[in-house]
Formats: C-alpha cells, structure tokens, sequence
C-alpha cells in the first residue's frame, strides 16, 4: 500500500507548463492574464516573481511569448518537456 495512502493524505495533481522567466517577462504574462476573461484564464498559479505554472493547454502563448522573448532583452523558460503538475496547495507569492 502506497504511504501516503496509508497515512490518509490525499494529493490532487494538476498537469501544466512550468514557465521560468525574468521579472520583466512574468510581469508582462500576469498582466495578460489579468486582462482577460475568467474562462481565458491560463496562470493556474504565481510561484514567485520569476516562476509561473500555466495551463498546458498554452503551448501557442510559449512559441508566442518565447519569440517575443528572442527580439527583447527578456529572458524566459519554458520546461514543456516534464510533465508538471502542482498540487492544490496553494503558494501565496
């Protein structure tokens, strides 16, 4: 039996994109965010000031944002290769 099964903990995983940037850069994509409507929402959660996690679904905004990030003085990564998931903790940036 699993431990954390036997201990009674229950963990929920969510799938998405790990993106690591520079301030500038997660400043730009939260305030994206921000503008959009509830149902467009793609930041499922604000790690720290240069870390956000995004739904997977968003692999368009990462071309789009990694071209943009080519032609400025940005500086992003974006770890699509992992299979990332958060729980649903939620971390208070």
């Amino acid at each position: 039996m699993p431990r954390s099964r036997a201990l009674g903990i229950m963990v929920n995983a969510i799938k998405g994109l790990y993106i690591s940037c520079d301030i500038p850069m997660a400043q730009f994509i939260i305030n994206m965010n921000a503008s959009l409507p509830q149902s467009q929402k793609f930041i499922i959660q604000v790690l720290d000031n240069t870390h956000l996690f995004v739904r997977p679904d968003m692999g368009d905004l990462s071309r789009n944002l990694r071209r943009r990030a080519t032609l400025s003085a940005f500086s992003l990564v974006i770890n699509e290769d992992d299979a990332a998931t958060s729980s649903d903790q939620r971390i208070n940036p």
